[in-house]
């Protein structure tokens, strides 16, 4: 009669790892002769083959996949020894442990401003590689697929006005877990608008057309399709939205004879000042 032991070593591996395992037949008779085989099992799959020595075999793998796989060997026998099944190694395979950090390109910002989130993940492992996902609270930003140096970068705008918690999500791969930064706070300003009108033809004759352009500028970005206003002596004349160039413009035929002040006027939001500015507009 045999009695057939497994052991392992590392044991937990992380995967791609080189793991050992390692037989020993024993018997009351002594050890079965050298350079008989057992058989490294994961349940009917056969991982490998050793040959005893002294009554020790040993296998070694780094094909091992990621979670617990439950190994035996069993030792077949001959004419004098018996044959045994050992016990089970549940070898456990992980893989390796990352970490993210986030930072800001700008911050503080203005809503509107161009602000590069930079996420870098290291491994004790392989260089990662795989997508991050930015994330604000539990709003998606987007994701982006890291470099070959483990950086993945994010351009976002539309950060909204006030204290933002960001942060950035390592997916993992295949080798390399996955893993969260910590968060930063991202402060978003109201953006500062300001507003330059003008007029043509001026001076004008009466009932031609005349064309106002008003053109917003800010310290982040411009209100984009969002209405201004244009009036004369308080009464509205018409209204326009900004275009992506952060202009409005708005023609009209009914301005009486005389120096006409005609005024724009942005009512802002909560992510844009509001502002305004006048023209005088003669009518001959």
């Amino acid at each position: 009669m045999t009695t057939t032991t497994l052991t392992s070593s590392p044991n937990p591996s992380t995967v791609g790892q080189a793991v050992t395992f390692t037989a020993v037949v024993t018997s009351s008779a002594g050890a079965p002769p050298d350079g008989e085989t057992v058989s490294f099992m994961n349940g009917k799959t056969v991982l490998g083959t050793g040959s005893l020595s002294g009554g020790a075999a040993s296998f070694t793998t780094s094909a091992l996949k990621v979670g617990t796989t439950a190994v035996t060997v069993a030792y077949g026998g001959d004419f004098y020894f018996l044959g045994s099944e050992s016990n089970t190694v549940k070898q456990v395979v992980e893989k390796y442990p990352t970490a993210t950090t986030l930072s800001s390109s700008l911050n503080p910002s203005n809503y509107g401003q161009g602000v590069i989130l930079t996420a870098t993940v290291t491994s004790a492992g392989p260089t990662p590689t795989g997508t991050v996902t930015f994330k604000n609270g539990s709003v998606i930003l987007g994701s982006r697929t890291l470099n070959a140096g483990g950086v993945a970068t994010l351009t976002i705008t539309k950060i909204p006005v006030g204290a933002n918690t960001l942060t950035a999500t390592y997916n993992g791969d295949a080798f390399n877990g996955k893993s969260v930064s910590a968060a930063i706070t991202q402060t978003v300003s109201q953006a500062s608008v300001s507003m330059v009108l003008t007029s043509t033809p001026n001076p004008s004759t009466f009932g031609q057309s005349v064309k106002f352009t008003a053109t917003l500028t800010s310290n982040g970005g411009v209100p984009t399709g969002q209405p201004v206003t244009f009036s004369y002596n308080g009464a509205t004349l018409g209204t326009a939205n900004v275009n992506g160039k952060g202009v409005a413009t708005f023609s009209t035929t009914t301005l009486p004879r005389g120096s006409d002040a005609v005024t724009a006027t942005y009512a802002g939001s909560m992510d844009y000042s509001s502002t305004s500015a006048s023209v005088t507009q003669v009518v001959n």
